[in-house]
This record gives structure tokens, sequence and C-alpha cells, in this order.
């Protein structure tokens, strides 16, 4: 029989191997070969949608990764303006150590030194805190008339139970050790006096920050207020010449027995 296929020995009646019983011979339906046609079909179909598939995301990958790059850019420069405030932050005010070590050490050499610059610094005006509790004992001690050496110094410094704070009296020997020139201490001075006013006004102007942002108050009351503090860190750095208020006074007693003594000297300036 044309298109058949003959078998010499077949036993058993499977699903796969069904006999025909109304002919001559025993013919085997191809189910094997059904099988294998239905697979290839099913393998083209599978291959042709999974082609398809790559050829429309060829279209759409090039617009998926500009939008990926895209947002990358954005999460990229805000991580950067994130890094940018958070380093502005972590920042150290502007101070000079050396130059601090350098005033208090020219006080201790020279004597006559802080005539110089008392008229330009104040404790507050040291970043360290050491150095504004030293420089203060210093004023006392130059207010009670006591030298200003290492010696007085770290006396009076243990009394107020501070010396072993400030890093004891080896600290202050290293203090005069570090003085590059004595004659230089008002420019010393005056560079600490700088960086204490950078300081003053990074703390003004966040204070103003602060007021900006309580909007229920007036505004006239919030700008009259930053101004203030803007003219108050202005004002300390205007040099002024003032005198303290015992030696006033001293030379007032002075000239007042003086005239108590002699009673025919004149009172005034005299022009000749």
């Amino acid at each position: 029989m044309a298109g058949s296929f003959c078998s010499t020995s077949i036993k058993g009646n499977s699903p796969t191997n069904r006999v025909t019983k109304n002919s001559k011979h025993r013919v085997v339906i191809p189910v094997f070969a059904i099988l294998k046609s239905f697979y290839y079909t099913l393998s083209t179909t599978i291959l042709n949608s999974h082609w398809g598939l790559l050829a429309s995301n060829k279209t759409v990958m090039p617009a998926q990764k500009a939008k990926k790059k895209t947002v990358t850019k954005k999460k990229s420069a805000k991580r950067k303006k994130e890094t940018s405030l958070y380093k502005d932050q972590l920042r150290v005010p502007p101070h000079d150590t050396e130059a601090e070590a350098s005033v208090l050490g020219a006080l201790m050499i020279d004597k006559n030194a802080i005539t110089k610059v008392a008229d330009i610094l104040k404790p507050e005006d040291f970043y360290r805190d050491n150095h504004s509790e030293i420089f203060a004992t210093m004023l006392e001690l130059y207010q009670d008339q006591e030298p200003l050496d290492i010696l007085s110094l770290s006396s009076r410094l243990k009394e107020r139970k501070i010396l072993k704070e400030v890093g004891g009296r080896g600290y202050l020997t290293e203090l005069v050790n570090r003085v590059p020139s004595v004659s230089n201490i008002t420019a010393y001075a005056r560079i600490v006096r700088k960086k204490a006013t950078l300081r003053n006004l990074i703390g003004a102007a966040a204070e103003i920050i602060e007021m900006g942002y309580e909007e229920t108050r007036p505004l006239d009351e919030i700008l009259d207020k930053a101004e203030r503090k803007l003219f108050n860190v202005g004002q300390r750095s205007i040099k002024q010449d003032f005198s303290p208020i015992n030696q006033l006074l001293e030379s007032a007693f002075v000239r007042i027995d003086e005239m108590h003594k002699d009673a025919n000297k004149f009172r005034g300036v005299p022009t000749g």
C-alpha cells in the first residue's frame, strides 16, 4: 500500500503502534511523524514570536535608555547638591590658632604688650576655649597690676581651678616658644579679631535665615532686627580707642592731688 509502513514484528496494542485489522498486511499509522510535525510547527511559532519581540525591543530600547540616562543625571545632580549642603554644614568656622598662640605667648614675654591689644581683643574673640580662658586671666592680672609671666599666670589659673583644663604649665611654656616675633603682636591680634568677626557674621547670618522663616511676624520687625544684628557685627570691627575707667579715674585723682598741693597751678591746657 502506497504511503504505508510495513511492520515485520509489532507486538501489543499501544497507542503509538495501532494496527489495522482489515488489511492484509499490518500497517502502522505514523503517529511519530504527526508528533514531529506538530513539534516543528510549535517551535516555529515560538521562534517567530520571540524574534518579533526582539525586533520591537530594538525600537523601544533607545527611548528607555535615554529616559534612564535622564533619571540618572537628575539623581546625580541631586546627590551632588545634598553633598554640597552637607559639606557646608561641616565647614570649620574661620580661625587661626597660630595667631592666637602668638598673641598669648607675646603677652607673657613683653609686659607692656597688653596695652597694644587690650582695645582690640576680648576673651570671646579666641576660637579655642583654653586660649579664651588664658586671655581672660591675663586681663585680670593686668587689672590687678600683677606681672604677666608664666609663674603668675599659672598661679592665677590654678586658683581658678582651670590650669589643667587649659593645658597646664607645660602648654604655657609652649605658647612662649611658639612666638615668631614679639614686635608683631598687634598684627597677630588683628588676625584673631578678623577671624572672630567672620564667625560673628556667620552666626548673625544664621539667625537672620531663621528669622526669614517666621512668616507670622511683621516684616518691618524682622528687617529691623536683622539690620541691628549686622550693625552689631560691623560695630565691633571699627577700631575705637577706649580706656578702662580705672585708668581714667587714676589719672584724674593724680591731677586733683597735684592741684591741691600747688594752689598757684593753673587749670586747663597750657598755651605757651
